[in-house]
C-alpha cells in the first residue's frame, strides 16, 4: 500500500540515520563529522518518487538542523546528494542494453552516470580536515542533471 511505501522510506532513508546518529551521539568527540547520503531527488523531486523524495529532503532539512544544533560542540553534519550512480540498487547496474546506456548517459550533462568513487571522493574531503569549516552544506554530486530543468 502507499502508506506502506512512505513508511519504509521514512524508516529506512531517514529513521535509521537519525536513530544511528543519536546513539552514537555521545561518542563524539569535538571536531567530528557526520556525513549524511541524500539524493538530488531530495532537492529536486521527479515524478513517481513522492515518498523517496520526500524522506529525502527531511533528511537534507535534519541534516542542517543537527549541523546548526552540534555547532556548539564542534562537530560538523553535512550530506552528499548523489545523482544516478551506477550500484546494484540500480535496475541498469552493469546492463549490457548499450541503448539504455546511451539513454541514462545522454540526460547527464557530463555524459555518464555516476560510479561509486565519485561519491566516496567527495566523502573522503568531507570528513578531512580540509571541510572543517563546512556544515549544513547539501552537495550535489550529480554529473550536472540538476542542471537539467
Amino acid at each position: 500500500s502507499t502508506s506502506q511505501s512512505w513508511t519504509k522510506q521514512f524508516q529506512v532513508n531517514l529513521h535509521g540515520p537519525v536513530e544511528l546518529t543519536q546513539l552514537l551521539s555521545p561518542y563524539f568527540a569535538e571536531s567530528s563529522s557526520v556525513l549524511n547520503i541524500s539524493s538530488t531527488l531530495g532537492l529536486r523531486p521527479i515524478a513517481n518518487t513522492s515518498a523517496y523524495s520526500a524522506s529525502k529532503a527531511a533528511m537534507n532539512s535534519w541534516t542542517q538542523s543537527l549541523a546548526l544544533e552540534w555547532s556548539k560542540r564542534k562537530i560538523r553534519v553535512n550530506a552528499i546528494c548523489p545523482g544516478i550512480v551506477e550500484t546494484p540498487i540500480q535496475s541498469f547496474y552493469k546492463t549490457t542494453d548499450t541503448s539504455l546506456r546511451d539513454q541514462i548517459n545522454s540526460a547527464q550533462p557530463l555524459n555518464r552516470f555516476g560510479q561509486p568513487q565519485d561519491i566516496a571522493s567527495m566523502a573522503a574531503f568531507l570528513v578531512s580536515d580540509e571541510a572543517s569549516w563546512m556544515t549544513g552544506s547539501l552537495i550535489p554530486i550529480d554529473g550536472g542533471i540538476l542542471l537539467n530543468s
